[in-house]
């Protein structure tokens, strides 16, 4: 996710959505892109804590 556009399309319907639940995206990239209050973890290392 580090192309900008690829990183508003999958932050755009998350931030939409008018609730306090948290929101997670999962990704194989390492870089953490946790942007307005969404969350970003790499899917390896949450498969591995959860």
């Amino acid at each position: 996710m580090q192309d900008e556009a690829v990183q508003k399309r999958e932050l755009q319907p998350l931030e939409a959505i008018p609730d306090n639940y948290p929101k997670t995206i999962l990704s194989l990239d390492k870089n953490d892109i946790t942007e307005n209050g969404i969350q970003h973890q790499n899917i390896t290392d949450w498969l591995i804590q959860n």
